[in-house]
């Protein structure tokens, strides 16, 4: 007989079945975060997309607004730390004591309650000497804990163009009906054809079921 807890691993959520979309981003947003913002909004309907920038995107808000949503996307930079990724600072802020912003580390983004089918950080980034990944692995399971099913992050820098080009594709597949594993497939299989460098297009990593 099959777990109770490994059939709600398999089993896709209700929220999965129509991809909408929270995008959080750092308030000095770069060009190219916005342009990556626009390009998934345009790809897959402004209507399916909410972008939160800088205090809009503060913890408390974010958590709110990410209530019902499918897919919750950061695409900020985050260089995770490799001895202790969780006290890794993160490009989004909270409400501190008399409405000061204060900066949010990676383990307080993990304690919200983000029961999405999908998070992911478009532009983080491990320590080159960390080959195994272990610093997004990490991350990731505590992005798990907060109620993430399935969590994609990238492991290195790619040129904003490929990056961009590759998450844009894997959201139309997602828009098509495929699961996150298929449409990352997908787009990287795009991205392989125009480059075939690991670097231009493997640097995403899925965990989770990936239906």
């Amino acid at each position: 007989m099959v777990s109770s807890a490994a059939v709600l691993l398999d089993s896709q959520p209700r929220i999965a079945e129509d991809l909408s979309i929270v995008v959080a981003r750092a308030g000095n947003a770069q060009a190219s975060e916005k342009a990556e913002t626009e390009q998934i909004a345009s790809a897959v309907g402004t209507d399916r997309v909410t972008t939160l920038s800088g205090k809009d995107a503060a913890l408390g808000n974010l958590e709110e607004q990410a209530r019902g949503k499918s897919v919750v996307h950061f695409s900020s930079k985050l260089p995770l730390l490799e001895a202790n990724p969780l006290r890794s600072v993160l490009p989004i802020l909270s409400d501190g004591v008399d409405g000061q912003s204060v900066k949010v580390t990676a383990d307080q983004l993990c304690g919200t309650k983000m029961a999405s089918d999908l998070i992911v950080w478009s532009a983080s980034s491990v320590n080159s000497k960390d080959v195994r990944g272990n610093a997004v692995k990490v991350f990731s399971r505590g992005l798990s804990y907060a109620g993430a099913r399935n969590v994609l992050m990238s492991l290195w820098t790619q040129p904003e163009s490929n990056r961009i080009d590759e998450i844009v594709n894997f959201y139309k597949s997602k828009q098509s009906g495929l699961g996150s594993a298929q449409s990352l497939r997908k787009a990287q299989l795009a991205a392989l054809s125009r480059d075939r460098s690991p670097r231009t297009w493997a640097a995403f990593q899925l965990l989770g079921p990936g239906n």
